[in-house]
């Protein structure tokens, strides 16, 4: 019987692959914090990364700008530390292998 190991790379853009396919399913959300005197949702500290500086803050003409932006592939691959091409090609063969 073989047995594989898989790097702590190749666990990271697996659990990442699959967070992003299920939060553009809509099966999983970006953490995130809601005003109570607004009822606008921020995205929480532990979803916050360098990708998203520069993001428009939640108005409320723009409420889901942020929420949004936590579903994108390069949201995601950031939040985990993977390559977004890597991350969208693995995606694309789990999606193939289902």
């Amino acid at each position: 019987m073989e047995h594989t190991t898989m790097s702590l790379q190749e666990e990271s853009l697996l659990k990442a692959s699959k967070e992003y396919l299920n939060r553009k399913a809509r099966k999983s959300h970006p953490a995130y914090w809601q005003s109570k005197k607004t009822g606008l949702r921020y995205l929480a500290k532990k979803e916050r990364c360098k990708c998203c500086v520069g993001i428009r803050l939640p108005t409320p003409k723009f409420p889901h700008s942020e929420m949004n932006h936590g579903l994108t592939a390069k949201h995601v691959a950031s939040l985990y530390g993977v390559n977004k091409t890597e991350l969208l090609n693995k995606a694309l063969e789990l999606q193939d292998a289902a």
